[in-house]
């Protein structure tokens, strides 16, 4: 018997459900057998290969693997029962950093943690909000009290002061010169910065500057210099290496590591639980990400930033955000991959920005329902709707209707594929777009169209600002909105309503409503009241809190308040319709 372990409720179940050993004859004659009624041999514990190699019983063998049921392994087993020697345990080769205690067999991810940890840093910024002197403590000290009224928006120090917020993530070194470092991580973690330091694995905090951001990546770098780093931390300030995120697969282990909640270098794992996430971003984060890896290692606020790392102690993604019913960590966390990041990361070190390529149109998903109006060769694709005047596809006689189905040699399946292939692209370059276009004769007909790529930013411009009626502070669902940077800043939140229970508190700040970004005060309402009056019960809102971006799902269909203004909101708009037009 290579170990014995503690008996389990899951080896119970497995106990009934296999009476006898199994053999892999494709994974080197790998033996699964029950070993004293307490313990099974086992390949690995890797998920992956477990899960491919054991139809049936990967659920229930996996179960036991996450709970710690041992599972061992040995090789060149017979058919009479021989089990082999501990010599014979195999190292898996999506593991080579990791290793196995002699004793227990168990797998050990110190030796990668080691290796790892101390290119991770914890980043302190300082942002500039504006103010919410509505609700400031001051003025809350007096609701209830006949001095409510007068004090209302008092301060003490003036109304619409900007205000100071401390807010904490994560980031690693990326590369180290001669008498400077630079640090990744993400956008929304030091947008608006005042002041900004990071904090070494032993605490040690070190002065940072902000060199570089790209909101449509959620990405930026930190500077250090090396000046300022303490000689005894000297070896701290080593740079992480890239991987390949395409050689990731479903099912392969992952270690995170980060700030969460302030509590400085935290190690946590997990398995790749998909590729290719497409979710719905907005705000300030990815407008070209649609490949998101998606994973189960824990990760929580002040997460985003740190990395995302591979068995063989490379960067394989960049922790960016969760999704949570609740505010806390269910298992489902996203990380922008390491082959999308390193392009922009690369830019934004070498010139401080980074450039996207752009086309110029609008374009919707483009499926079977529509291919359905011709005799389309392809069912999936991106659709044109728009192409703005002057440019680059106005100019290369790209029309509306057309049905973009490649861009160089990449297929394109839908709207966000298309997004992200065309702004990983460098500007001013020139790319072959396939398209099928309906003729004339109704007949459809694939061309092929020479495109010379924009500036994204340039072709979309700054966006207006809002007027001061946009950002009227309004009540709804709880929450108190107010202007805020990159979004609709929460001031306020009412106890027991669907806000509160669902994990929204003061200071957040809204980004998108159902995928919709939002800027200001008004658009948020208006998204809201969208969809109560299409009838939705939930509304998925993308949240920014101290560093950390989510989404929180919130229920709107039994909230009184929302109900009235919508009555109210539908009220005026029959009233305005219905007064006579002054001439």
């Amino acid at each position: 018997m290579l170990g014995r372990y503690t008996r389990s409720p899951i080896i119970n179940i497995l106990n009934i459900v296999v009476d006898q050993r199994f053999c892999n004859a494709k994974s080197k004659n790998v033996c699964y057998e029950k070993v004293s009624g307490d313990c099974f041999l086992a390949e690995s514990l890797d998920l992956g290969v477990i899960m491919s190699s054991i139809n049936k019983l990967s659920v229930i063998l996996t179960f036991g693997c996450l709970l710690n049921v041992g599972y061992v392994a040995t090789t060149n087993c017979s058919n009479s029962g021989s089990t082999g020697s501990s010599n014979d345990v195999q190292q898996p080769s999506s593991a080579s950093g990791s290793k196995k205690s002699n004793q227990s067999q168990v797998w050990d991810f110190s030796q990668v943690v080691k290796d790892v940890t101390n290119s991770v840093v914890s980043i302190v910024a300082v942002q500039s909000q504006p103010g919410s002197d509505e609700n400031s403590d001051f003025s809350k000290s007096f609701k209830g009290t006949p001095f409510e009224d007068l004090f209302r928006g008092f301060s003490g120090g003036g109304r619409d002061q900007p205000k100071k917020v401390k807010v904490g993530g994560s980031g690693f070194f990326i590369q180290v010169d001669k008498n400077c470092a630079y640090i990744a991580t993400n956008n929304h973690i030091v947008e608006n910065t005042v002041k900004v330091n990071i904090l070494l694995s032993d605490k040690t905090e070190i002065p940072a500057t902000l060199h570089g951001t790209d909101p449509r990546t959620d990405l930026a770098v930190l500077r250090i210099e090396l000046k300022d780093v303490p000689k005894a931390q000297m070896h701290m300030i080593r740079a992480l290496e890239w991987g390949d995120s395409s050689r990731s697969e479903v099912g392969q282990w992952v270690i995170a590591i980060g700030n969460p909640f302030g509590l400085g270098n935290t190690v946590t794992h997990g398995i790749v639980s998909a590729k290719s996430r497409d979710i719905p971003f907005a705000g300030s984060s990815s407008a070209f990400t649609d490949d998101f890896i998606q994973h189960s290692a824990q990760i929580n606020m002040g997460n985003s930033g740190g990395c995302l790392i591979s068995m063989d102690g490379q960067v394989i993604g960049i922790n960016t955000v969760i999704i949570t019913p609740s505010g806390g960590n269910v298992g489902i966390g996203f990380a922008i991959p390491s082959n999308n990041a390193r392009r922009v990361i690369d830019q934004l070190i070498a010139d401080k920005k980074a450039q996207h390529g752009a086309l110029g149109v609008s374009v919707q998903d483009f499926d079977k329902s529509m291919a359905e109006s011709g005799e389309y060769s392809h069912k999936t694709g991106a659709i044109v709707a728009k192409v703005e005047p002057d440019s680059p596809a106005r100019k290369a006689d790209i029309r509306e209707g057309d049905v973009v189905i490649k861009f160089d040699d990449v297929e394109v399946t839908g709207k966000s594929k298309l997004s992200r292939v065309v702004g990983d692209a460098r500007v001013d370059t020139t790319h072959k777009v396939v398209v099928m276009r309906k003729m004339d004769d109704g007949k459809i007909k694939e061309i092929t169209i020479n495109v010379k790529l924009g500036d994204f930013d340039k072709i979309n411009g700054i966006a207006p600002s809002a007027s001061p009626e946009d950002n009227k502070p309004v009540e709804i669902l709880g929450m108190t909105l107010a202007a805020g940077q990159g979004g609709v800043l929460v001031t306020n939140v009412t106890s027991d309503s669907p806000a509160e229970e669902a994990g929204i508190g003061p200071r957040s700040v809204i980004l998108a409503v159902n995928g919709v970004l939002v800027t200001n005060v008004l658009q948020a309402r208006d998204a809201v009241l969208n969809a109560f009056n299409l009838g939705k019960s939930t509304i998925l809102l993308r949240v920014a809190f101290d560093g950390m971006e989510r989404f929180v799902a919130v229920k709107i269909n039994e909230d009184e308040n929302l109900k009235k203004l919508a009555a109210d909101t539908k009220a005026a708009a029959s009233k305005e319709t219905s007064s006579p037009k002054e001439k």
